[in-house]
């Protein structure tokens, strides 16, 4: 009887260890696509900076707004699916979307200072 407890408690982590492998696939596939959009728009920031019109500042300037706000969709998302699962990733999840929604909003203040 003690093994079929055992066995029986061991089954019931199943699902625990498959939601956190699955809840850590989740943010390592949205961050990398969160990563790609952070590094555009960075891009997009440095060519604005280099470049010698106000037009083709406030173009690069304009692309690294809408990146940015990408990102933070992106982690929108990602935050809003890793709700049910909780916990660590959930956690990052949050931070990282509250962090992208703050450089989305900078960024943007930023344009409609210098672009109106």
């Amino acid at each position: 009887m003690r093994t079929l407890l055992f066995a029986l408690s061991g089954l019931l982590l199943l699902p625990t260890v498959a939601t956190a492998q699955s809840a850590e696939f989740t943010y390592n596939s949205y961050k990398r696509d969160i990563k790609k959009q952070l590094d555009y728009g960075w891009e997009e920031l440095q060519a604005a900076d280099a470049s010698s019109t106000q037009e083709a500042r406030c173009r690069h300037a304009s692309s690294a707004v809408y990146s940015y706000k990408q990102a933070a969709q992106i982690s929108e998302t990602m935050t809003q699916i890793l709700s049910h699962s909780g916990g660590e990733y959930h956690d990052a999840a949050v931070a990282m979307r509250d962090a992208a929604r703050d450089v989305a909003q900078t960024v943007e203040n930023l344009y409609n200072q210098k672009c109106g």
